[in-house]
């Protein structure tokens, strides 16, 4: 893992902490890996994300996961090279995420199938959350 990563994730719940650094773990021997973009938020930041259309939360009225430490953003890499077209790269480390939170007993969402509030989907395939 990525000194920036790592970093990020001392931002973050202990709880999704410990979940990111499992998955990792776990796909360390595979070709697919990750490294994280995004955690804690602060109020602002997540309303100019609002406000450049990268999230339906604007931090105040609607607020993100992000704002209380349990929100993850990540960018997906194969053999080493970062993507962000490839979705079915994201899809298996969302499951990854999924498979080892049930073996932690956690529950979690992937933004790959986020809803907003009116029901048209918004896919946010980088984003983990605590649910």
């Amino acid at each position: 893992m990525d000194l920036k990563s790592k970093r990020l994730l001392k931002e973050v719940s202990i709880s999704l902490r410990i979940l990111a650094e499992s998955v990792f773990v776990k796909l360390q021997n595979t070709p697919v890996s990750f490294k994280i973009t995004s955690g804690l938020r602060s109020e602002e930041e997540q309303m100019e994300l609002f406000l450049k259309g990268n999230s339906p939360c604007d931090g105040v009225k609607y607020k993100s996961k992000h704002q209380s430490g349990n929100a993850i953003d990540f960018m997906a890499s194969y053999e080493g090279k970062d993507t962000f077209d490839d979705i079915e790269y994201y899809y298996y480390i969302a499951r990854n995420f999924e498979i080892e939170a049930l073996n932690f007993g956690f529950n979690i969402k992937w933004g790959g199938w986020f809803k907003k509030k009116n029901g048209q989907r918004f896919i946010d395939g980088m984003h983990i959350e605590l649910a």
